[in-house]
């Protein structure tokens, strides 16, 4: 005949199982656990758009089977925040018998090299099986990675309607920028702010190239007076 324990395991991971994590400000609270003491609710506040469900199930569940009072929150918060796209988890006790879980998510903004990113808080962190589509690339360290989001979003900005279209901006370790375009082609911006080229690149270097764009390989602007063509003698003549 199966033991209390047993049975009251098996109720607990099914009532688990029911969990349900509703998006909206407010949080959504189950009774996950029905007993006279101990731990009979667990609350998610804010429903999290990238943890699955069964995910956030599988770590609070072995946590939940402890006496209330007893309930491992430095472990529970630390198992949380190990998991992907969890940046930070909150883990407290709402008494006399709930268990109120905080899930706060990473914002990657940008995409660096190696699974790296950019989040909105200005941290680089690894995110595994994420490729990042359609976030700005940045070919920079960790260490210059906030200037070069702010840069790449000026230039965006500075260019929008244009024909030059950003796709990614690198530094080297000189402290020089090149912009490369949705189609390849890198512009040299050279040191300093890289935005401030934004007016030549839209005033005198588009207009210039118009309709022979398909045939440059890089542009420089590292001169004071004027730009640097080099062409890709593959591409496509214009008329």
């Amino acid at each position: 005949m199966p033991t209390m324990n047993c049975l009251w395991r098996g109720r607990l991971l099914s009532l688990l199982a029911g969990m349900l994590l509703a998006g909206g400000a407010a949080a959504t609270t189950h009774a996950l656990v029905e007993r006279d003491t101990g731990l009979r609710q667990v609350v998610l506040a804010h429903s999290p758009a990238r943890v699955a469900p069964e995910t956030v199930r599988a770590v609070v569940a072995p946590f939940a089977e402890a006496e209330f009072a007893r309930l491992d929150l430095a472990g529970l918060r630390q198992s949380l925040e190990a998991l992907p796209w969890v940046a930070r988890a909150q883990v407290r006790r709402d008494w006399p018998d709930r268990l109120v879980v905080t899930l706060h998510e990473h914002e990657p903004v940008a995409a660096l090299a190696e699974g790296r990113f950019l989040m909105r808080d200005g941290t680089v962190t690894v995110i595994e099986d994420f490729a990042g589509e359609g976030l700005p690339q940045l070919a920079v360290d960790a260490t210059h990675a906030g200037t070069a989001y702010q840069a790449y979003r000026g230039l965006e900005a500075a260019l929008s309607g244009s024909a030059l279209r950003p796709a990614l901006l690198a530094r080297s370790a000189r402290g020089s920028w090149t912009l490369v375009d949705r189609d390849g082609v890198a512009f040299r911006l050279g040191k300093g702010d890289p935005a401030k080229q934004a007016e030549r690149l839209r005033k005198a270097v588009m207009p210039a190239l118009a309709g022979r764009m398909q045939r440059v390989a890089y542009v420089d602007l590292r001169y004071g007076n004027g730009f640097a063509v080099g062409w890709d003698e593959t591409g496509p003549e214009s008329d």
